[in-house]
């Protein structure tokens, strides 16, 4: 089981998808403070922190900083929540922390970084065959690819078209009748003969329901 710590002023972003992160085996414990903080991972040696860097008592760079200087303690993921300006954003960066998310923060923020540092971690492998038609846009450009598999984090398709690795790009498909829609980056370009491009897509920023659908049906392969 996973252990996730979360700063208790965070906890309204979870909670709608409580039932969810239970599913996926994922025990959420919260704190008051950052000396609160500390103390439970001491305790359970949790997988992820979720906190803010202000905080009444450690703000979250110096907790983060303790933690990495810590050789018990360190083997952790860490993400700070911070206000979207310079002198917060260089606190966060100089830190050590595994990623920071500047404010207005909503659930799918914070909900697709635990993806990112728990979840997905474990299941980066799977894939499963899907041979679909994926509608695509990148720029101006709309198209329709063929999709060969799809996992958690992306999805692999081929086609005629010529784009860039680092790519932006959007993909629609449906997952068990429902459609959705993901976008994504291009990490990775294969030509294949005769004129044809294998396209690696990664997800980036996935709406809630939309990765629950893909997950379901990754897991019922």
């Amino acid at each position: 089981m996973h252990k996730l710590i979360i700063l208790e002023t965070l906890k309204p972003f979870i909670e709608k998808e409580g039932s969810l992160l239970s599913r996926k085996n994922i025990k959420v414990l919260t704190a008051l403070s950052g000396e609160e903080i500390l103390k439970i991972h001491r305790a359970e040696h949790v997988n992820l922190i979720i906190t803010e860097l202000k905080m009444p008592d450690i703000d979250g760079d110096k907790l983060c900083s303790l933690i990495r200087n810590d050789e018990v303690l360190r083997k952790v993921s860490l993400i700070i929540i911070c206000d979207n300006d310079k002198s917060d954003i260089d606190r966060c960066e100089a830190c050590g922390v595994n990623a920071f998310i500047t404010k207005p923060v909503n659930s799918e923020d914070i909900f697709s970084n635990i993806r990112k540092f728990l979840y997905v971690l474990d299941r980066k492998d799977l894939r499963a065959l899907y041979h679909e038609d994926v509608k695509c846009k990148s720029g101006d450009n709309i198209f329709f690819a063929k999709a060969d598999n799809l996992s958690s984090s992306g999805i692999l398709i081929h086609s005629d078209q010529v784009l860039e690795k680092e790519s932006k790009i959007s993909c629609s498909f449906y997952i068990e009748g429902h459609p959705v829609t993901v976008n994504g980056k291009i990490v990775r370009v294969q030509k294949k003969p005769p004129g044809t491009y294998c396209y690696g897509v990664q997800f980036v920023r996935v709406a809630i329901l939309t990765q629950v659908r893909i997950d379901k049906f990754i897991e019922n392969f």
